[in-house]
């Protein structure tokens, strides 16, 4: 018989079986002196009954002993593996091998990954061994399965340990996080294809914490063809619990004078001095060193100076460490558009402070300088309206104007309408009339804004219960969205669609006539989220992650689409799909970060796109801390659960649980076996 232990660790407390002897030997009661006259009787006794005492006294001793040597075998979990190999039937066994990003981890100049194979390779040695044990390996059934975030490859079930190592040795680094439930739940899918059997699951990955979600959910709901019956093996891949890791977890760009604006979190338990770099078109534009405290994040930002005409693209990089997946976040960045914005002011006065588009075009401006300001504003009377080619605005904004007529618009185009003294509802078209009710005087404010509309997201950072307003408009909802509401709950502002138009109206006027609207804080943002919101200047997706599906529509036919991979390493062809309203490119190859280059035929024109792919950080793939083994038990409820330590004899350790049998109650039971017959022992010795 061949012995091995779940829990080796727990050897160390059998001398703990010699307590019986120890107790014994030094705390014997020391014989009391009595005299007697005459001992020829005692002497009888002595010689007939003492040792029939002494040899019940001893037995009673190795019992004792016994019984606390087979309790502390228990506790150790022993598994004894009888005779050969292949002593049960059908054996299946899963073996599932994480090779998300987080096995990238460097130890010692290895990887993660690199000794999760070793140790995969060493176990079909063991599992199916050749030679003229060739025979013993008839009832197992093998397969090996890679999995991140998804099941990424995987063999059918065999004992053909030639095709498992060619396919183990094709194996490779993704770019993915990890999802134990599902290459879990993908195992017990492939048990059911198979006969009955006894089935064993063995995960080899870096056991960290991430592998599970952090929130406890039924694990029935998460694996609907749990079996607590199949054998769960966890193998530590990591040659350490010590995390050494600092990633850059995200990058926002934003503003005409570009700010980078990056978090960077320190996963170790020690502060670091880090390099950061900015990397553009693979040349280093700026250095810095950065200082950040254990398990600590940290918001770091720079400006980059140099004036940006055409799409920047490049890379932020930390210096090197044991996970250098995460220390490297790739950008692309569109430069920033200006939004056409024309103003149709229906009082314009004598002009400067007094005429009615004087705010607007404050707040749109701002106090930086015009080219700048993300704006680019324009005036007219609506005499001049007339006249305008308003096709190349985005944004059309109505001042206190008398009459408006039907507008033709270009889609994605907007109209905002400020009311006023000079309006004329009934000189305007229907679907403007129809909301536009009489005017009001009194002391109004502000009531309520809807928190649940994108429009005015951050509202709340400004002051707006002393806003006040003489005189409005009432406006009705039909067919619209209300988005600002006055203290009589009378709609503000309102929002809608018709046709292709889409249209805010605001029941009061844009200049301080009605209101004290225009000279609170509030204001400018106000004008401005409402130009930025409709204007839809926003560009599609830049930025994607590992695996992530890229899609842009175009309005127009699309030919001859492919993308130049990272690196230049290659190019692949890109899916159009054709449809009425234009084409769609669809793009499913990213599987390595870097930056990817689009190129297409847009109507007959040659056109290019840049994109970046990054590993997903939404996930804390970048925290290699272990996960308690608790936790696991605690998930995987009921299970038969062990977790093997990487060491020398770990093939031996897997051969026995699979080929053997727990003896854990049966050392249990002669545990109390023993105990019975010391009871009777030491009645008879009384």
């Amino acid at each position: 018989m061949n012995l091995t232990f779940i829990n080796p660790a727990l050897l160390w407390i059998l001398p703990v079986s010699l307590l019986p002897i120890i107790i014994h030997l030094f705390f014997q009661q020391k014989p009391k002196l009595i005299k007697f006259s005459y001992l020829k009787f005692i002497l009888l006794a002595t010689k007939t009954v003492q040792p029939r005492k002494k040899l019940l006294e001893w037995l009673l001793l190795l019992l004792r002993c016994l019984i606390l040597f087979l309790l502390c075998l228990a506790f150790t979990r022993p598994v004894g593996f009888f005779g050969t190999y292949g002593g049960k039937k059908n054996q299946q066994i899963v073996l599932l091998l994480d090779v998300s990003y987080s096995m990238s981890y460097s130890e010692s100049g290895r990887t993660r990954l690199m000794e999760a194979k070793n140790i995969t390779d060493k176990l079909l040695d063991a599992l199916l061994p050749t030679g003229k044990s060739a025979t013993k390996v008839l009832n197992k059934q093998i397969s090996i399965v890679t999995f991140s975030d998804r099941i990424n490859e995987f063999t059918k079930f065999t004992n053909d340990i030639n095709s498992l190592k060619k396919f183990l040795a094709t194996v490779e680094q993704t770019y993915y996080t990890t999802n134990l439930i599902s290459a879990v739940s993908f195992a017990y899918d492939t048990f059911q294809e198979l006969p009955a059997g006894e089935r064993t699951i063995i995960v080899i990955s870096d056991n960290a914490k991430h592998i599970l979600p952090e929130e406890k959910k039924d694990i029935k709901t998460l694996i609907p063809d749990y079996d607590s019956s199949v054998r769960l093996v966890f193998i530590p891949a990591a040659g350490t619990d010590i995390c050494d890791n600092t990633s850059i977890n995200k990058l926002e760009i934003s503003g005409k004078v570009l700010r980078f604006t990056s978090e960077i979190e320190n996963f170790s338990s020690i502060r670091t001095n880090w390099s950061i770099s900015m990397f553009k078109d693979n040349k280093r534009t700026y250095d810095n060193l950065l200082t950040i405290q254990p398990f600590s994040k940290l918001n770091y930002e720079f400006a980059y100076t140099e004036n940006i005409e055409e799409v920047l693209t490049g890379k932020l990089q930390l210096q090197e460490d044991s996970l250098t997946t995460d220390d490297i976040y790739y950008f692309v960045h569109q430069p920033e558009k200006d939004i056409n914005v024309l103003i149709i002011d229906g009082d314009p006065k004598l002009g400067g402070v007094n005429r009615e588009s004087y705010y607007l075009e404050s707040a749109l401006r701002g106090e930086t300088v015009e080219k700048n300001s993300g704006f680019s504003v324009t005036i007219c009377s609506p005499e001049e309206f007339e006249k305008k080619d308003i096709i190349r605005y985005d944004v059309l904004i109505f001042c206190n104007v008398e009459k408006v007529a039907e507008i033709e618009t270009k889609e994605e185009q907007m109209l905002i309408f400020f009311l006023g003294d000079k309006v004329s509802p009934e000189d305007y078209p229907d679907w403007l009339r129809e909301n536009i009710h009489g005017r009001q005087k009194g002391e109004f404010r502000i009531g309520s804004i809807d928190k649940n509309s994108a429009v005015l997201s951050k509202f709340d950072e400004f002051e707006t219960d002393k806003i006040k307003f003489s005189e409005v408009y009432e406006l009705g909802d039909i067919d619209s969205n209300v988005i600002m509401r006055l203290n009589n709950d009378m709609p503000l502002l309102i929002e809608k669609k018709f046709e292709s138009k889409e249209i805010f109206i605001f029941g009061s006027s844009a200049d301080r006539d009605w209101t004290n609207f225009p000279a609170k804080t509030f204001y400018p943002y106000f004008v401005r989220a409402l130009c930025k919101y409709m204007s839809k200047t926003t560009t599609d997706k830049d930025s994607f992650t590992a695996g992530e599906t890229v899609r842009y529509n175009f309005e127009g036919r699309v030919r001859n689409a492919d993308v130049i991979l990272p690196e230049g390493t290659g190019v692949e062809p890109a899916k159009v799909i054709y449809g009425a309203g234009g084409d769609e490119i669809e793009f499913s190859k990213t599987d390595y970060p870097g930056i990817y280059l689009l190129r297409y035929e847009l109507s007959g024109r040659q056109s290019k796109r840049y994109f970046s792919v990054n590993a997903d950080r939404s996930k804390s793939e970048s925290d290699t801390t272990l996960i308690k083994p608790d936790r696991l038990k605690e998930f995987f409820t009921r299970a038969y659960l062990l977790i093997l330590e990487n060491d020398s004899s770990l093939s031996r350790k897997v051969v026995n649980i699979i080929e053997g049998e727990e003896l854990t109650k049966n050392f249990l039971l002669f545990a109390l076996l023993f105990l019975g017959m010391e009871l009777l022992v030491a009645y008879k010795s009384k």
